[in-house]
């Protein structure tokens, strides 16, 4: 699905959705817009249950002929008439959706999936996000419900589009003063990598991820919805970080990203096992025993430096180098078995998305 002039999948969710090995790219609204602007309901039991799905260069209009890596011939945003989020959730209720090996890049908004979907069983595993303008994972909970976003790569560079992308024909940044170029919503929202309203009674893991970042915030972590706002009621859910890396970086003039954001004082996080390094700010687990505070060390890992370009995370290596202090020192999760590409998982794994290569 690529080449529309508005969004490549459109409407409501209608039942039981299986989505597998779909790509819906560079149409110049949204890869799919559940919103049909009638307030049409969702059918009882709506559920998506995606497999290696890709959604990239949605925003822009896809030049024809095809004669670029990253055929685009305009790009807009929310500054200019534009809409581009990968995923949109608009007013939707999900009993469960599950994205696995699903890919959102380099769209105009935000990637998955908007602030406005409620979903009761959230599974997000083996998936990339990067380069988007927005926030690269965002969704509401309903109550009593739960996430598990496990072994996914995440690249927090929502500023990408400032320079040009790879393969495309020109650089979309407004500022060029090119005809088709029309980006400078850069970040919006926030700039926060992964944004989530949760709701009371609900379980979130992240367990065995890899996320790289040099924007403000990487979790922004809130209490309530835009359907059902009741702050300060969700102590009882409980925020679960495990195995992950988190790296940050810090562009010129700017700080290194605060690792987590907290919207409501009644909002607890449990982390063990992570790495977190080059991140302005944690909560509670400051270097602690099993939390590691070094560098870890990624194969061709950019330096900690006052990056002037917004290219210096392209192409970037998740596979942690042989001193990674990753490697091996993670703590066993239950129905993670194997890292993002596949591979078994040992006892104890390695910390991150992805095992080393042996």
């Amino acid at each position: 699905m690529h080449g529309f002039n508005s969004s490549g999948f459109f409407g409501p969710i209608g039942g039981a959705i299986t989505m597998t090995r779909v790509y819906s790219g560079f149409n110049a609204s949204a890869g799919w817009n559940f919103d049909d602007g009638s307030s049409t309901p969702d059918a009882p039991g709506s559920s998506i249950n995606a497999n290696y799905v890709t959604m990239i260069g949605n925003g822009c209009y896809e030049e024809y002929p095809i004669k670029h890596g990253f055929p685009a011939r305009a790009c807009y945003d929310d500054n200019s008439g534009g809409f581009g989020d990968a995923w949109s959730g608009q007013d939707t209720d999900l009993d469960s959706f599950t994205c696995n090996h699903c890919v959102q890049a380099y769209n105009t908004k935000d990637a998955f999936m908007g602030p406005h979907t409620l979903i009761k069983k959230l599974l997000i595993e083996n998936s990339e996000s990067y380069g988007n303008m927005g926030a690269q994972w965002k969704w509401n909970n309903t109550p009593n419900a739960t996430t598990t976003f496990i072994n996914n790569l995440t690249i927090g560079n929502c500023a990408r589009f400032q320079e040009q992308i790879p393969g495309a024909p020109q650089n979309f940044n407004r500022t060029t003063g090119l005809g088709g170029s029309y980006l400078s919503d850069y970040c919006r929202a926030g700039g926060n990598t992964v944004a989530i309203s949760t709701q009371p009674n609900s379980h979130i893991l992240f367990a065995n991820n890899t996320m790289v970042d040099y924007y403000e915030t990487v979790f922004l972590l809130s209490c309530g919805t835009v359907k059902n706002n009741r702050p300060g009621t969700c102590g009882t859910t409980s925020f679960m970080f495990t195995n992950n890396i988190f790296l940050g970086y810090y562009l010129k003039g700017a700080e290194p990203p605060g690792l987590y954001y907290l919207d409501d004082h009644s909002i607890k996080v449990t982390a063990s096992h992570n790495i977190e390094f080059g991140n302005r700010s944690r909560t509670g687990d400051s270097c602690r025993g099993d939390i590691i505070c070094s560098d870890p060390q990624l194969v061709g890992q950019p330096p900690q430096q006052a990056w002037t370009n917004q290219t210096f995370l392209d192409n970037f290596n998740f596979h942690p180098a042989g001193s990674s202090p990753a490697n091996g020192h993670g703590v066993a999760v239950s129905g993670v078995t194997t890292d993002y590409y596949g591979s078994a998982r040992p006892n104890p794994p390695s910390i991150g998305a992805v095992e080393p290569t042996r």
